[in-house]
């Protein structure tokens, strides 16, 4: 059975790879457990700027460029179990140190 952080992995890497609608991942993200992966912080509210800014990715390269870097970053940051890396990334600057 596939835990709730793996569900969160697999859905933040569909987004990555470009294969999913930030309105439809949003919503796929909403039936994730989120209280069973406590450890993860403020991902769940930091996500928000991600799914919400798709219109400025849309027109604006170099922001589209460092969300989709943030994106991945998070993505390695889960699956290597670095929580505390994982919860400062919050898409709206690039991530020192990270």
């Amino acid at each position: 059975m596939e835990s709730e952080l793996e569900k969160l992995i697999e859905l933040l890497s569909i987004v990555a790879e470009e294969n999913l609608d930030c309105d439809v991942a949003e919503g796929l993200s909403e039936l994730i457990a989120w209280d069973k992966i406590p450890e993860i912080g403020n991902i769940y509210g930091n996500l928000f700027h991600y799914w919400h800014y798709q219109n400025i990715r849309e027109k604006d390269k170099e922001y589209k460029f460092m969300q989709d870097t943030e994106l991945n970053k998070l993505i390695q940051h889960l699956k290597n179990k670095e929580f505390a890396k994982a919860s400062n990334i919050s898409f709206l600057g690039a991530t020192p140190n990270s």
